[in-house]
């Protein structure tokens, strides 16, 4: 484990290359988490990364205050409606009760973290596992990837670079530069999971000082987002990667054998750095949705920071 961190020159990539999807090799699908393990070596790993977690931790004070200790079995506390990140260090816990544990966990925004980390000894096995257990909503986003990388460079160095205030000099002007544009688009893109991403990529275009993203829904697309909804009653898109949104109004109707699905709803994320609005419309048999960013912010960094 610690020699392919050392080695790799695109950490974050081979990081996530390597993680193990213990659940789909158990068959389990599930829309709201992703769990991936790894297996280290010895204690020796385990102390190094109980060690990066805590920097990690210490890092992001902003977004959480949260330690969870546990001998045997999960504790489960009262959390900010902030809070990132959930540690549990536990000895002697059975990797399938451990999964079970999770399988059966509804996660609820307003209280449970969006990413846990556990560290523990494999009571049957007596294998030592690093396990990440993240929201879906924040797989692919920027936030999961800062904090695995954060976890990275903890990990190697023992240490994180100490975090600094972005002068009024230093804060990014409205707007992005065009040679970003294409990265941008296909991270948002990336966002969005369902059903075939090729649909969702739209036009991407700075206007008005922000940027906006113009996406045309395909009746495939239509049709399985209603069927998402009905089915598992989640939020239809994966661009709710940033946050969640709260749609004020959903209606649907039929014409000949195109279902239309009509969202509206606007949401501003002041909070979290992020100030956006987005909005639907039809044409024709179109329906587009634009996100206009307004300053292409999120926590500090520049849209730039995080896609080149």
């Amino acid at each position: 484990m610690g020699k392919l961190l050392k080695e790799s020159s695109s950490r974050v990539t081979e990081f996530e290359y390597q993680l193990y999807f213990l659940w789909r090799k158990l068959g389990v699908t599930d829309l709201y988490t992703e769990t991936w393990a790894f297996k280290l070596a010895d204690q020796v790993e385990i102390a190094k990364f109980q060690e990066a977690i805590s920097l990690v931790i210490e890092h992001n004070t902003e977004i959480h205050s949260n330690y969870f200790l546990s001998d045997d079995s999960l504790i489960k506390k009262e959390i900010r409606k902030d809070s990132l990140i959930h540690l549990i260090d536990s000895d002697h816990y059975q990797l399938s009760a451990l999964i079970e544990d999770l399988k059966k966990q509804c996660f609820d925004l307003e209280k449970d973290p969006l990413i846990q980390f556990y560290l523990f000894t494999d009571s049957a096995s007596q294998e030592h596992y690093l396990l990440i257990n993240s929201h879906h909503i924040l797989t692919d986003s920027i936030t999961k990837n800062v904090l695995l990388k954060q976890l990275f460079d903890a990990y190697e160095t023992g240490s994180l670079p100490p975090k600094t205030e972005m002068t009024h000099s230093q804060q990014p002007k409205a707007g992005v530069d065009p040679s970003v544009l294409e990265k941008y688009k296909a991270y948002l893109g990336d966002m969005m999971h369902y059903p075939d991403r090729s649909n969702l990529y739209g036009a991407i275009q700075e206007k008005n000082g922000g940027v906006t993203l113009q996406i045309d829904f395909s009746q495939e697309f239509v049709t399985s987002t209603e069927q998402l909804c009905r089915s598992k009653r989640v939020t239809p898109f994966a661009f709710y990667s940033i946050s969640p949104a709260q749609i004020s109004d959903i209606t649907t109707s039929q014409n000949g054998s195109l279902y239309k699905t009509v969202f509206s709803y606007q949401e501003t994320l002041s909070q979290q750095g992020i100030d956006y609005e987005i909005n639907t419309s039809q044409n024709g048999a179109k329906f587009e949705l634009t996100a206009k960013f307004k300053h292409c912010v999120r926590r500090g960094h520049s849209v730039q920071d995080f896609v080149q």
